[in-house]
Protein backbone atom coordinates (compact mmCIF):
# COMPACT_ATOMS: atom_id res chain seq x y z
CA UNK A 1 0.00 0.00 0.00
CA UNK A 2 2.85 2.71 0.90
CA UNK A 3 4.73 1.55 -2.14
CA UNK A 4 1.56 2.42 -4.44
CA UNK A 5 0.87 5.28 -2.15
CA UNK A 6 4.52 7.11 -3.29
CA UNK A 7 4.39 6.26 -6.48
CA UNK A 8 0.89 7.59 -6.57
CA UNK A 9 2.48 10.97 -5.23
CA UNK A 10 5.26 11.31 -7.37
CA UNK A 11 3.07 10.68 -10.70
CA UNK A 12 0.89 13.72 -9.34
CA UNK A 13 3.74 15.98 -8.29
CA UNK A 14 5.70 15.27 -11.55
CA UNK A 15 2.27 16.12 -13.93
CA UNK A 16 1.53 19.02 -11.28
CA UNK A 17 4.98 20.17 -12.42
CA UNK A 18 4.28 19.67 -15.70
CA UNK A 19 1.44 21.79 -15.77
CA UNK A 20 3.73 24.68 -13.53
CA UNK A 21 6.12 24.72 -16.99
CA UNK A 22 3.22 25.25 -19.22
CA UNK A 23 1.83 27.44 -16.66
CA UNK A 24 5.25 29.58 -16.71
CA UNK A 25 6.20 29.45 -20.30
CA UNK A 26 2.93 30.57 -21.55
CA UNK A 27 0.80 32.14 -19.24
CA UNK A 28 3.43 34.13 -18.06
CA UNK A 29 5.89 34.10 -20.45
CA UNK A 30 8.82 33.08 -18.55
CA UNK A 31 11.18 30.67 -20.11
CA UNK A 32 13.52 31.15 -16.53
CA UNK A 33 10.75 30.39 -14.27
CA UNK A 34 9.94 27.52 -16.59
CA UNK A 35 13.34 26.14 -16.57
CA UNK A 36 13.31 26.19 -12.45
CA UNK A 37 9.75 24.07 -12.69
CA UNK A 38 11.82 21.54 -14.86
CA UNK A 39 14.79 21.89 -12.25
CA UNK A 40 11.76 21.16 -9.23
CA UNK A 41 10.54 18.04 -11.30
CA UNK A 42 14.01 16.72 -11.44
CA UNK A 43 15.71 16.75 -7.93
CA UNK A 44 12.06 15.06 -7.66
CA UNK A 45 14.08 12.17 -8.50
CA UNK A 46 16.73 12.41 -5.86
CA UNK A 47 15.98 9.71 -3.17
CA UNK A 48 15.49 7.52 -6.54
CA UNK A 49 18.94 8.39 -7.34
CA UNK A 50 20.52 8.40 -4.12
CA UNK A 51 18.70 4.31 -3.81
CA UNK A 52 20.50 3.31 -7.15
CA UNK A 53 24.05 5.03 -6.48
CA UNK A 54 24.33 4.08 -2.79
CA UNK A 55 22.21 1.10 -2.89
CA UNK A 56 19.87 2.49 -0.39
CA UNK A 57 16.50 1.83 0.24
CA UNK A 58 15.38 5.44 1.52
CA UNK A 59 12.07 5.40 3.92
CA UNK A 60 8.88 6.28 3.13
CA UNK A 61 8.13 9.13 5.25
CA UNK A 62 11.43 10.67 4.31
CA UNK A 63 10.61 10.55 0.66
CA UNK A 64 7.28 11.94 1.43
CA UNK A 65 8.35 14.52 3.43
CA UNK A 66 10.92 15.55 0.83
CA UNK A 67 8.34 15.55 -2.04
CA UNK A 68 5.86 17.58 -0.18
CA UNK A 69 8.74 19.98 0.64
CA UNK A 70 9.70 20.32 -2.81
CA UNK A 71 6.17 20.80 -3.76
CA UNK A 72 5.39 23.73 -1.61
CA UNK A 73 8.92 25.36 -1.80
CA UNK A 74 9.52 25.07 -6.04
CA UNK A 75 6.36 24.32 -7.21
CA UNK A 76 4.23 26.84 -4.74
CA UNK A 77 6.27 29.02 -3.64
CA UNK A 78 8.49 30.03 -6.63
CA UNK A 79 6.29 28.72 -9.40
CA UNK A 80 3.13 30.57 -7.86
CA UNK A 81 5.12 33.47 -6.24
CA UNK A 82 3.75 32.50 -2.45
CA UNK A 83 7.04 33.57 -1.56
CA UNK A 84 5.85 37.54 -2.17
CA UNK A 85 2.09 36.76 -1.66
CA UNK A 86 2.69 35.23 1.96
CA UNK A 87 4.59 36.98 4.17
CA UNK A 88 5.28 33.97 6.38
CA UNK A 89 5.78 31.64 3.67
CA UNK A 90 9.57 31.38 3.89
CA UNK A 91 9.09 30.43 7.61
CA UNK A 92 6.59 27.70 6.83
CA UNK A 93 9.19 26.29 4.72
CA UNK A 94 11.93 26.16 7.69
CA UNK A 95 9.44 24.90 9.80
CA UNK A 96 8.93 21.61 7.44
CA UNK A 97 12.56 21.56 5.94
CA UNK A 98 12.94 21.19 9.74
CA UNK A 99 11.05 17.73 10.37
CA UNK A 100 12.43 16.62 6.84
CA UNK A 101 15.91 16.92 8.71
CA UNK A 102 15.07 15.53 11.28
CA UNK A 103 13.80 12.56 9.80
CA UNK A 104 17.17 12.29 7.47
CA UNK A 105 18.43 12.11 11.32
CA UNK A 106 16.90 9.35 12.24
CA UNK A 107 17.22 7.62 8.45
CA UNK A 108 21.03 8.00 9.58
CA UNK A 109 21.23 6.89 13.03
CA UNK A 110 18.72 3.66 12.19
CA UNK A 111 21.33 2.91 9.78
CA UNK A 112 23.91 2.29 11.86
CA UNK A 113 22.44 0.73 14.69
CA UNK A 114 22.45 -3.22 14.04
CA UNK A 115 19.12 -4.71 13.67
CA UNK A 116 19.31 -7.20 16.55
CA UNK A 117 19.54 -4.82 19.18
CA UNK A 118 18.02 -1.56 17.30
CA UNK A 119 15.16 -1.72 19.78
CA UNK A 120 17.08 -2.20 23.10
CA UNK A 121 18.45 1.76 22.33
CA UNK A 122 16.70 4.50 24.45
CA UNK A 123 14.25 6.52 22.29
CA UNK A 124 15.99 9.54 23.61
CA UNK A 125 19.24 8.52 21.88
CA UNK A 126 17.46 8.82 18.58
CA UNK A 127 14.99 12.10 19.57
CA UNK A 128 18.43 13.91 20.98
CA UNK A 129 20.74 12.94 17.80
CA UNK A 130 17.81 13.56 14.97
CA UNK A 131 17.37 17.00 17.04
CA UNK A 132 20.88 17.88 16.98
CA UNK A 133 20.98 16.72 13.28
CA UNK A 134 18.09 19.08 12.01
CA UNK A 135 19.62 21.89 14.18
CA UNK A 136 22.86 21.32 12.92
CA UNK A 137 22.32 21.33 9.43
CA UNK A 138 19.69 24.59 9.50
CA UNK A 139 22.73 26.42 11.26
CA UNK A 140 25.10 25.43 8.44
CA UNK A 141 21.89 26.62 6.07
CA UNK A 142 22.41 30.34 7.39
CA UNK A 143 26.15 29.79 7.26
CA UNK A 144 25.96 29.52 3.13
CA UNK A 145 23.28 32.05 3.24
CA UNK A 146 25.69 34.34 4.67
CA UNK A 147 29.00 33.71 2.26
CA UNK A 148 26.79 33.96 -0.71
CA UNK A 149 25.42 36.68 0.44
CA UNK A 150 28.66 38.44 0.22
CA UNK A 151 30.09 36.56 -2.54
CA UNK A 152 27.27 37.30 -5.23
CA UNK A 153 25.23 40.12 -3.30
CA UNK A 154 22.85 38.56 -2.91
CA UNK A 155 19.83 39.17 0.03
CA UNK A 156 19.03 35.90 1.48
CA UNK A 157 18.92 37.02 5.10
CA UNK A 158 17.17 40.19 4.64
CA UNK A 159 19.94 42.54 5.38
CA UNK A 160 18.50 45.18 3.30
CA UNK A 161 15.62 46.48 1.89
CA UNK A 162 13.92 46.33 -2.11
CA UNK A 163 15.24 49.63 -2.62
CA UNK A 164 18.97 48.43 -1.56
CA UNK A 165 19.23 50.27 1.77
CA UNK A 166 20.78 48.45 4.30
CA UNK A 167 19.14 47.61 8.04
CA UNK A 168 21.01 48.40 10.79
CA UNK A 169 21.03 46.74 14.13
CA UNK A 170 18.61 44.33 15.46
CA UNK A 171 16.05 44.94 12.49
CA UNK A 172 19.28 43.03 10.05
CA UNK A 173 18.99 39.92 12.55
CA UNK A 174 15.46 39.35 12.07
CA UNK A 175 15.11 37.19 9.08
CA UNK A 176 17.98 34.86 10.60
CA UNK A 177 17.46 34.75 13.66
CA UNK A 178 13.67 34.21 12.88
CA UNK A 179 14.94 31.19 10.35
CA UNK A 180 16.80 29.60 12.81
CA UNK A 181 14.01 29.72 15.71
CA UNK A 182 11.96 28.63 13.61
CA UNK A 183 14.30 25.93 12.49
CA UNK A 184 14.96 25.08 16.37
CA UNK A 185 10.68 25.11 17.03
CA UNK A 186 10.36 22.66 13.69
CA UNK A 187 13.23 20.19 14.82
CA UNK A 188 11.66 19.98 18.57
CA UNK A 189 7.86 19.40 17.29
CA UNK A 190 8.70 16.63 15.09
CA UNK A 191 12.08 15.40 16.83
CA UNK A 192 9.66 15.19 20.12
CA UNK A 193 6.44 13.55 18.33
CA UNK A 194 8.93 10.93 17.20
CA UNK A 195 10.14 10.17 20.73
CA UNK A 196 6.89 9.10 22.04
CA UNK A 197 6.36 6.88 18.85
CA UNK A 198 9.64 5.08 19.48
CA UNK A 199 8.38 4.71 23.22
CA UNK A 200 5.72 2.84 22.30
CA UNK A 201 7.57 0.88 20.18
CA UNK A 202 11.23 1.13 19.63
CA UNK A 203 11.49 -0.60 16.39
CA UNK A 204 9.54 2.25 14.64
CA UNK A 205 12.70 3.40 14.17
CA UNK A 206 13.47 1.20 11.46
CA UNK A 207 10.38 2.17 9.15
CA UNK A 208 12.33 5.46 9.52
CA UNK A 209 15.97 4.02 8.66
CA UNK A 210 18.35 3.72 5.84
CA UNK A 211 18.57 0.33 4.62
CA UNK A 212 21.13 -1.93 2.60
CA UNK A 213 19.23 -2.88 -1.18
CA UNK A 214 19.19 -6.81 -0.56
CA UNK A 215 20.80 -8.02 -4.01
CA UNK A 216 17.98 -10.30 -6.04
Amino acid sequence: MTKQFEKMLLIILVFFGLGMIVYAAVIKSDSFLAFEMLLGIIILFVPKVVSIIFKLEVPSMLKILYWVFIFFAVFIGTGLSFYSKITIWDKLLHFSSAMLLVALGFAIIGYFIPQDVIDQVPAIVYTIFGFTFGMTVGVFWEFYEFLFDGILEMNMQRFALSNGMNLVGRDALLDTMGDLFVNTLGCFVFAAYCYFLFKQDAKRIENLSFKKVQPA
